[in-house]
């Protein structure tokens, strides 16, 4: 058993290929059609870049802007 264990401490996975499950692709591939349909590839970096306070107001706003627009 010893043996065992000391193979997989020792087993070499850096050219292991990485296997994805199918709805895991779907999910990024989803959120990725959204994220294109709703901003500019500009403005996603921006917010994906700013800290969590920062993306709670813009939340916020776009909550108000939403909420007025609706009236």
């Amino acid at each position: 058993m010893q043996n065992e264990f000391e193979h997989y401490r020792n087993l070499d996975t850096s050219e292991a290929k990485v296997v994805e499950p199918v709805i895991i692709k779907k999910l990024r591939e989803r959120k990725q059609e959204i994220a294109s349909n709703s901003f500019d590839m500009d403005v996603l970096t921006w917010l994906s870049g700013q800290d969590q306070a920062t993306k709670q107001h813009i939340n916020e706003v776009i909550r108000h802007f939403m909420a007025v627009k609706t009236a």
